[in-house]
């Protein structure tokens, strides 16, 4: 977890619980709802700057150069997530992969096959080891690399992110964001 995401959840996690002792000591369900409102409508903008940045930087590989480069190794990531109620979630996959490319007779290592998906995380095994046979090592790939920063490779331009994850998060970050607004405005009384 970045260390911006930190900070964000320990502010709402703060902001929670002042509202609630406010509201325990006082009564007042207004200041309440303003608290709330306002953290709800943080939260979904903070979504929303983030991910659009994420998908600018995934945009940005479309220009890049390519060179040749060779999978040094190729492995199937496994993750477990926890639902909300503490139970299992289930399980992510990923394709993790180290990869040498040479720039101006200069060798780097890269990871990355996109730039918003780094190892195409996914709900579908299948679909993972489908992905990680292309992948095989010693196998030759096309890197694309950035002519200013060399290091910055990705095997795959472009979006890496599922259209149906893409759609997912921006509606959650706009119902996030709805409700801050008619919190605010009073139609949630």
């Amino acid at each position: 977890m970045s260390k911006a995401s930190l900070i964000l959840i320990s502010i709402i996690g703060g902001a929670f619980l002042l509202s609630g002792l406010h509201y325990a000591i006082t009564g007042d369900i207004l200041f309440l709802r303003i608290v709330l409102s306002t953290l709800f409508l943080a939260f979904g903008v903070t979504v929303i700057i983030g991910y659009t940045k994420l998908r600018a930087k995934a945009n940005s590989t479309r220009s890049w150069v390519n060179t040749h480069g060779r999978i040094l190794s190729a492995e199937m990531t496994e993750y477990e997530s926890s639902s909300p109620a503490g139970g299992s979630g289930g399980t992510t996959y990923g394709v993790s992969l180290k990869y040498e490319y040479e720039v101006h007779g200069e060798r780097f290592l890269g990871t990355l096959i996109t730039a918003d998906n780094p190892d195409l995380s996914c709900l579908s095994e299948k679909k993972t080891r489908s992905r990680l046979d292309r992948y095989k090592s010693g196998t030759g790939v096309t890197v694309y690399y950035s002519e200013g920063n060399p290091e910055c490779a990705v095997l795959l331009r472009g979006q890496g992110t599922p259209l149906p994850t893409r759609m997912g998060v921006w509606f959650i970050s706009l119902v996030l964001c709805s409700i801050g607004i008619a919190g605010l405005l009073g139609y949630l009384d």
